[in-house]
C-alpha cells in the first residue's frame, strides 16, 4: 500500500530523499517510548504547507501494523 498523489495536499518524494526519511523515522518509532510501537514505514509524501507553516518541510508518513491478523494502517 501507498499514499495516494491525488490529494491536492500531497506530492511524491524523490527516492533519495525517501531512503533517508524512512530509515529516521523507523529508528524513531523503534526507540522512542512516545512513538507508535512496533509500526514499519510503508511510504512517505511531502505534504503542502498551510499559511501557518509556511517555510516548513511537512512530511506524510504511512505505518503499518505488524498484526497480520488485523492489518491497521496509520499515517503520522
Amino acid at each position: 500500500m501507498v499514499l495516494s498523489h491525488k490529494n491536492e495536499k500531497h506530492s511524491g518524494v524523490e527516492r533519495q530523499l525517501k531512503t533517508k526519511l524512512i530509515p529516521r523515522i523507523q529508528d524513531w518509532i523503534n526507540n522512542c517510548d512516545d512513538s507508535p510501537f512496533n509500526y514499519k514505514v510503508k511510504d512517505v509524501v511531502f505534504r503542502f504547507a498551510e499559511t501557518g507553516s509556511l517555510g516548513l518541510k511537512r512530511y506524510l508518513f504511512l505505518l503499518k501494523s505488524p498484526n497480520k491478523k488485523n492489518s491497521i494502517y496509520l499515517s503520522i
